[in-house]
């Protein structure tokens, strides 16, 4: 059961200019962002017109500090308690993975979130959310866990972006597949299942869960 009751929040805080991530580093912590059976760590970013800002949360204390740990160890940062603006966004778009990709064992992948953020940047007076939510689960088999994500993306105040945005996710979608076999489609629809037992290698999140070098 998801403790959401529970959540924390915290922003990102840069303290340094430096925030190329080190994909060796990235691999070796990367287990840090996976979050206990039954918890769920999520991974927010908020563009507007004047700044982009990143959030971290978890449903459980422990799970929490992990994820700061992991950020503090990537980047040159802080976290600090605080929650995200109540933001009122239209029409999202969700990815979801494909059962095929726990064939994929590992792979690298220009960041998504960078691409998106930086197509915001023109539309004036909008805002872009970007959250990752990652669930963990345990294998009642082998006993070892494995997790799953899902992608949310939405924009506030100009209907007209949001088809757009819809075309560049896309494209990013088809070349992550050509590239790396990774397999992502848009999901329809407010019910969103979390596909359960399907990624073992949390080194995948790197396209996902990253803070693009031109961020801070």
């Amino acid at each position: 059961m998801i403790g959401t009751d529970q959540r924390k929040w915290s922003r990102i805080v840069f303290t340094g200019e430096d925030l190329q991530t080190d994909m060796l580093l990235y691999r070796d912590r990367a287990y840090l962002l996976i979050p206990s059976h039954g918890e769920e760590n999520t991974f927010m970013t908020i563009a507007g017109d004047e700044r982009t800002t990143f959030y971290v949360s978890s449903t459980s204390f422990q799970d929490h500090a992990n994820v700061k740990e992991f950020f503090r160890r990537i980047y040159p940062c802080d976290l600090q308690e605080s929650d995200p603006p109540d933001i009122r966004t239209e029409k999202r778009i969700t990815l979801v993975n494909s059962f095929l990709n726990k064939r994929v064992r590992e792979f690298f992948f220009g960041s998504l979130i960078s691409s998106v953020i930086n197509f915001s940047r023109p539309f004036k007076g909008s805002t872009l959310m970007y959250a990752v939510k990652i669930r963990s689960y345990t294998d009642r088999i082998r006993r070892e866990k494995r997790f799953s994500f899902v992608v949310f993306l939405s924009v506030s105040e100009n209907e007209s972006m949001s088809p757009e945005l819809e075309n560049i996710v896309r494209q990013n979608l088809r070349r992550m597949r050509k590239e790396s076999g990774w397999r992502m489609k848009i999901k329809r629809g407010t019910t969103i299942r979390f596909r359960a037992n399907t990624l073992s290698n949390p080194f995948c999140l790197n396209p996902f869960v990253s803070i693009p070098e031109d961020e801070h």
